[in-house]
């Protein structure tokens, strides 16, 4: 695992950065969600 981990980290693969863009879309999408509800 912490070869692999040293491997990603030196050589960041796309499919990394778009996961956590995805990811970071869907979070934000689930706050202004709950904000609107709330309000």
């Amino acid at each position: 695992m912490s070869d692999m981990d040293k491997t990603h980290s030196a050589h960041p693969s796309p499919r990394k950065y778009l996961m956590v863009a995805s990811a970071l879309v869907v979070l934000t999408g689930i706050e202004v969600g709950f904000s609107i509800l709330k309000v």
